[in-house]
């Protein structure tokens, strides 16, 4: 069960499989409230944002359940798709808001996510 996350950020996932995204270097200040979300190429999200408190923790684990995932449609006949996402860092005390910019991207590229189509329904859909 999970998501792969390649040295560059990459994470490779199955539509309707639950996973876990880590993420670490979480400045421990504060209890942030740390977003993951998912996009298209014109920007629109697919399917909802899922967050996690830091606990004033540096490393976190983002919980991605199976009904999130099971919204990255993969099209009939298509090997996969990508899309890409986002992970934001925000402060609810003082509103501030930081996208996080991972792995070896720069600031002007999109972290990909890999969708591979499911291969059985399982429990949520049966």
């Amino acid at each position: 069960m999970g998501f792969i996350t390649k040295e560059d950020g990459t994470i490779i996932a199955r539509q309707g499989d639950s996973g876990m995204v880590y993420i670490d270097g979480v400045d421990t200040e504060k209890n942030y409230k740390i977003y993951f979300g998912v996009r298209d190429d014109n920007g629109k999200p697919i399917g909802d944002e899922v967050y996690v408190y830091s606990n004033k923790g540096s490393e976190v684990v983002i919980n991605v359940p199976a009904t999130v995932s099971n919204m990255w449609v993969v099209p009939k006949g298509e090997e996969y798709i990508e899309l890409n996402y986002g992970i934001k860092v925000c402060d609810e005390e003082s509103g501030l808001e930081d996208t996080l910019i991972l792995a070896n991207c720069e600031y002007d590229t999109e972290n990909k996510i890999i969708i591979y189509p499911k291969k059985v329904e399982g429990t949520l859909n049966g």
